[in-house]
């Protein structure tokens, strides 16, 4: 018999799998890994490779830890990073992490809100965009407080990084002589714009101001400068703790004494139209009889009607509450069914006719 030679299994076909590698550590990553071992940012570089860092996110950690040990400031080393791959920089967002876990790399959690749809599309040249923009107005004297006042979240040290000398960055942030010689000499630009943002927050709607109390509130912020340059070098701040909370005691300003003061503002009339007359004011009566009649028909006026008392005053709330009154309309000399088509024409017109099932003449008059 003829010999029958034995057919080949065919052969498995093999499929290769990308593999991406950052090209610090040289690690490699299959494409299911890809989404986590690498940021996503919006830059222009990075566009051709699905937006992905070349470099893992672990790598990033640690050139983030190196450039924090070097700055000694958190958000001075984040600001870095993003310049180092294009990723949008603010102020704004560093303000939205908080107090976040020291468990949670920094920069990641940054990254997140980094990719929010408000900043979706923004990159370190928007960032660069703003600054020159912003020291453009303060240069030219166009720029309001705000403007580099309330960019600078409470507890900021140094946020800068772009190569600026003191003096440059003291112009941009709008930091003054007067700045200097208000709360002591010798503190960096960053932190007189610290200490003026968070001195602007606690005073905001205390615009009568004793000098013990200006004095409180400056030691208050200093205090709390100190506490954050402190966290920034893992240092104790108990008695700077204890410090802050003896001076928010004697401004009544502590946690305990904000809710009962709180409650008494709540209750207390003469309160709540001070605060009305501080941020929207009346104007103001040109004419001093124009505010003596105010005072003598609303007030006096007002006071002698609940009183019952007839005279001149009584009488001259009543002709000015008569302006405002709405009469029902008289039908001398009509009988009731002219009336009644006079008050109730728009509802006869609308009403339901015979051949709708309805009658005009069903409808209750009582």
């Amino acid at each position: 018999m003829p010999k029958v030679s034995k057919i080949a299994p065919p052969k498995k076909s093999i499929d290769f799998k990308p593999v991406y590698r950052c090209k610090k550590c040289k690690k490699e990553f299959t494409e299911s890994q890809r989404a986590k071992a690498f940021s996503r940012g919006s830059s222009p570089l990075w566009q051709g490779d699905g937006k992905f860092f070349p470099v893992c996110k672990d790598c990033v950690d640690e050139l983030y830890n190196h450039y924090r040990e070097v700055f000694g400031s958190e958000e001075k080393a984040l600001r870095r990073v993003c310049l180092h791959f294009d990723v949008y920089w603010s102020p704004e967002i560093y303000a939205l992490l908080g107090d976040t876990s020291s468990s949670r790399p920094r920069f990641r959690a940054y990254m997140e809100k980094a990719n929010l749809l408000k900043y979706s599309g923004k990159t370190f040249d928007d960032t660069l965009d703003e600054e020159e923009l912003k020291f453009k107005k303060v240069k030219e004297g166009n720029a309001t407080e705000d403007d580099v006042i309330d960019s600078v979240p409470s507890g900021a040290l140094n946020f800068g990084g772009s190569g600026e000398s003191e003096e440059e960055l003291k112009v941009r942030l709008g930091i003054t002589p007067a700045d200097e010689a208000f709360w002591g000499y010798g503190y960096p630009a960053y932190s007189y714009a610290n200490l003026k943002s968070l001195y602007k927050k606690l005073t905001k709607d205390n615009h009568n101001l004793t000098v013990e109390q200006q004095v409180l509130y400056k030691q208050l912020c200093i205090t709390d400068l100190r506490i954050s340059e402190a966290n920034q070098h893992n240092e104790k701040i108990d008695s700077l703790q204890t410090s802050m909370g003896n001076i928010m005691t004697k401004l009544g300003i502590s946690p305990n004494q904000t809710k009962e003061s709180d409650l008494a503002e709540t209750n207390t009339f003469g309160v709540l139209i001070k605060k009305y007359e501080e941020r929207k004011p009346i104007d103001e009566c040109k004419n001093k009889n124009q505010l003596v009649w105010y005072i003598t028909t609303y007030f006096l006026g007002h006071l002698c009607k609940m009183l019952k008392i007839h005279n001149r005053y009584a009488h001259m709330y009543e002709e000015e509450m008569n302006r405002y009154r709405v009469e029902r309309p008289e039908y001398a000399g009509e009988d009731d069914e002219a009336i009644f088509e006079s008050v109730f024409a728009e509802a006869l017109k609308t009403a339901p006719s015979d051949k709708d099932g309805g009658d005009a003449d069903d409808i209750d008059t009582d």
